[in-house]
């Protein structure tokens, strides 16, 4: 069964957008960014200056000063288990595992590392150019919102410059029109607190403060105060850019008119496919299980996916060193350091993502029975895809919100008590990962993510992203609600290291607790 989400349609029309414009408008009232833009430097890794404005507690600090692991041991452990053929004979795990993922898999679009490495160069080409002012600006400001859920939007305002052409370049800009609450996720980074996507992820070398005659028409604009910007249904539209141009878009807008959406979808597919074919050309491409014809025919689900998992994996590359750190930490726990860092935990690792607190009025299990689902019904899903495919997930990597949720699903999961992880190498138990290093009860402790101090903003920030990191890097599956951008991103990261695209509810990557959503 599919949903009928309007969220999804719109993004499918935005990703295939080729007619971009100029606009010189600007959104209202943008002086107050201007002169921070003036400093702005944006995510440089090995600085520690702008990456640890916001420590961590004194707990994690002296706990981190004190561990040392190899990362390329623990990033590729997980990696080597399933890429490991020998094992087919030997191992049920690897069988099982693989059984499911052969079955699930089918019918399903997949594509090649040559193909990932092209579009991925495309992107950078964009974004890195040799030569900022000649390229084309996309000026965008994030949603208020949540880290993932201005992701989810930033990543079609990538698409729309990649597929118009070569010489763009989409500039993440830190405004915030003012909200009757605060904003869950910026507290802002650097000297200047600047507040968007690139105090977290290294999007672009271009800088709004080398361009003088840029950053003159952006001030002209926001004296005479003219209008916010342009929407996205104008910039869909408009067919001329001009290099060393700037066009800005207004943030987006919830709910899309049928009007806007009508005129973005309009000339969206053609081009789409266009960009598709051209990056299909430098990989191999196919549907598992199916002719090798079938591939003309897939659905743009799938082709958006496929760009949506790439593009995600990616920033996931980009977040900062001491987001990597994070991650060396927390799995330094995990691993053996008198035998060099040797993982303890064992593959295949399922990831299990848990969102609760504030997410009631998005979550349709919550709108429908006035109460979160008890998360036994997790343990419940896993349960049977290891019946049905005789294996065992013998790690679990948990991430939520809730720190009682963590807490539940490891007593259901290996009947304790104590600290999530505390049965972890006794026999027949499953080995238990989550950020030990963090504070896991903050989010539920002070009622939602708008109220977390805006002292601990960044450094939450920077934890959820490190839980993040090694999700990419160890979990081969995740259980996931759809309903929430968490577990959508999750998705895509598997799907990426799979280089499988599905955006089923059950899929060869994700299973999602939400009966009635897709991956949008």
């Amino acid at each position: 069964m599919e949903p009928c989400c309007s969220c999804r349609n719109f993004f499918l029309a935005v990703f295939g957008v080729i007619n971009l414009t100029v606009i010189s408008t600007l959104i209202f009232d943008f002086s107050p960014i201007l002169t921070k833009y003036q400093m702005y430097t944006g995510v440089i890794e090995n600085t520690p200056d702008d990456l640890d404005w916001a420590p961590a507690t004194s707990a994690v600090r002296r706990e981190e000063e004190n561990v040392k692991i190899d990362r390329s041991i623990w990033t590729r452990h997980s990696l080597d288990w399933w890429e490991n053929e020998r094992l087919n004979g030997t191992d049920l795990n690897w069988r099982g595992r693989h059984k499911m993922h052969d079955k699930l898999k089918t019918g399903n679009l997949w594509f090649d590392e040559n193909l990932e490495k092209y579009f991925i160069s495309k992107l950078e080409d964009h974004q890195f150019p040799a030569n900022c002012s000649k390229n084309h600006w996309i000026a965008y400001q994030p949603m208020d919102s949540g880290l993932l859920s201005c992701v989810h939007v930033f990543t079609p305002v990538l698409m729309m410059g990649l597929v118009k052409g070569n010489e763009y370049t989409v500039i993440p800009i830190g405004y915030f029109v003012p909200a009757l609450h605060e904003n869950p996720t910026y507290d802002g980074c650097g000297e200047s607190k600047d507040k968007h996507l690139g105090c977290f992820f290294n999007l672009t070398s271009c800088r709004i403060d080398e361009d003088q005659v840029r950053y003159g028409a952006l001030e002209n604009r926001s004296r005479s105060r003219q209008s916010r910007g342009d929407t996205w249904a104008q910039f869909a539209s408009e067919r001329t850019s001009a290099p060393g141009g700037l066009s800005v878009l207004r943030n987006w807008m919830w709910p899309p008119t049928g009007f806007d959406k009508g005129r973005i979808a309009a000339g969206s597919r053609k081009p789409k496919v266009q960009f598709w074919n051209e990056v299909r050309k430098h990989g191999s491409v196919g549907v598992h299980g199916m002719p090798h014809e079938s591939v003309e025919h897939i659905w743009e689900a799938q082709m958006e996916f496929a760009f949506s998992s790439m593009i995600s994996s990616w920033m996931m590359r980009q977040t900062s060193s001491r987001v990597k750190e994070i991650a060396d930490t927390i799995m330094a726990k995990y691993s053996d350091a008198s035998a060099g860092g040797i993982p303890l935990w064992k593959a295949p690792v399922l990831t299990v993502h848990v969102r609760q607190t504030d997410k009631a009025w998005e979550d349709p299990y919550f709108q429908k029975y006035k109460t979160y689902r008890n998360v036994s019904s997790y343990a419940t899903e896993m349960n049977k895809l290891e019946s049905r495919f005789g294996f065992k997930w013998q790690s679990i990597f948990l991430i939520s919100d809730s720190g009682s949720a963590i807490e539940s699903l490891a007593q259901v999961l290996n009947n304790v008590t104590e600290s999530p992880d505390a049965a972890n190498g006794q026999d027949g138990k499953r080995f238990i990962m989550y950020d030990w290093t963090d504070d896991k009860d903050m989010i539920e402790r002070i009622g939602g993510h708008n109220k977390i101090p805006e002292d601990k903003k960044y450094s939450a920030q920077e934890h959820f992203l490190a839980t993040l990191y090694i999700i990419q890097k160890i979990s081969d599956y995740a259980i996931v609600q759809y309903s929430s951008n968490v577990g959508r991103f999750i998705s895509e990261l598997i799907g990426a290291r799979h280089r499988v695209s599905c955006a089923d509810r059950v899929g060869p990557n994700a299973l999602s607790m939400d009966y009635y959503w897709r991956h949008d």
